[in-house]
């Protein structure tokens, strides 16, 4: 579960992960479902999602529409590769506004580009129209022969970029 807007949950964002926990059926063994990095399901699958809301996730006034698609695409190959896994494909649901024509195309460019540079294509998803863009990404990949990074396990420092890279995007931004 994501990094959301807590305000709306009662008792903050952990709170009702545990109790959705609390609520959904236990996974069969070897497979792990809430509370990790990506869902771990039968044969090493992995399962990923996570949702940027437009002036709760991103703002237009500091970033444009394809850093908004890759950053969509990156939170997710992030927590594939943070379990030690490779992305297989994505799907993608859009929520657009109508009064900005163009940014829907400029957003999925940023995930194209996500998705070539780091080998995960984009093969489907869904759109709408509402009040504020919404960009939905899904992630499928699969774990290393030897089992999936889980964050019950010992920690250990891997890093699929630079160090300190983030930073430098981040200076680009004045005021954030």
């Amino acid at each position: 579960m994501g990094n959301g807007d807590t305000a709306t949950c009662r008792g903050g964002e952990l709170a009702f992960i545990e109790r959705l926990r609390q609520r959904l059926p236990l996974p069969p063994p070897g497979q792990y479902w809430i509370g990790d990095d990506a869902a771990v399901l039968e044969g090493g699958s992995l399962l990923k999602t996570d949702v940027l809301v437009e002036s709760v996730h991103f703002d237009f006034g500091w970033c444009r529409p394809e850093d908004v698609g890759w950053k969509a695409m990156a939170v997710n190959l992030s927590d594939i590769a943070a379990m030690g896994g490779s992305p297989t494909a994505a799907v993608v649901s859009l929520v657009v506004r109508t009064d900005e024509p163009g940014t829907p195309d400029r957003v999925m460019d940023g995930m194209a580009a996500a998705g070539e540079r780091f080998a995960c294509p984009i093969v489907g998803g869904d759109t709408s129209i509402g009040p504020a863009l919404v960009v939905s990404v899904a992630v499928v990949g699969q774990a290393h022969p030897s089992g999936p990074v889980l964050r019950s396990e010992p920690d250990r420092v891997m890093s699929s970029s630079s160090p300190g890279s983030s930073g430098r995007q981040a200076r680009r931004w004045p005021g954030v």
